[in-house]
């Protein structure tokens, strides 16, 4: 397993504190049920359309956000399997494991997979996945102290 490190200067505390107090400012904001709504479909739309960049594969929001609405097959956005896929893998997420307690195994790790890409099998070694989710998991810097 690679080992990650950092060192938490006072400049990245500072960092870290302004952002917990915008993080508070922002949930306190008023939202219909709408808005929040909209909001999540677009957030959505745009991290469909991030991760397809990363791999090199340019798609527009509009054009997920359309493909997803209305599954045009006339005219179909390219790259449509990886934007069901991340479709699926957002709502997997979103149903299965938002503000969920339970901890995360391996087992949960492949299910995920297979669910996203029924196609195609989940590798690694099984231990540095363990390791990997243990120590996300587990990682006293990654807990959220915001609302404390």
């Amino acid at each position: 397993m690679k080992s990650l490190s950092y060192t938490r200067s006072t400049t990245l505390t500072a960092s870290i504190q302004s952002l917990d107090e915008l993080h508070k400012q922002l949930l306190l904001i008023p939202l219909s049920p709408t808005s929040e709504l909209q909001l999540q479909w677009e957030s959505e739309a745009q991290k469909i359309q991030r991760l397809l960049e990363l791999a090199g594969k340019i798609v527009t929001p509009a054009q997920i956000t359309t493909h997803l609405l209305h599954q045009d097959t006339k005219n179909p956005i390219p790259f449509v399997a990886e934007v069901e896929s991340y479709q699926a893998a957002f709502d997997y997420l979103y149903h299965q494991w938002l503000v969920n307690p339970k901890v995360v195994e391996l087992n949960d790790l492949v299910e995920f997979y297979q669910e996203v890409f029924p196609k195609e099998t989940l590798t690694g070694d099984e231990a540095e996945l363990k390791a990997s989710l243990q120590y996300i998991q587990i990682n006293p810097t990654r807990k959220c102290n915001s609302l404390a």
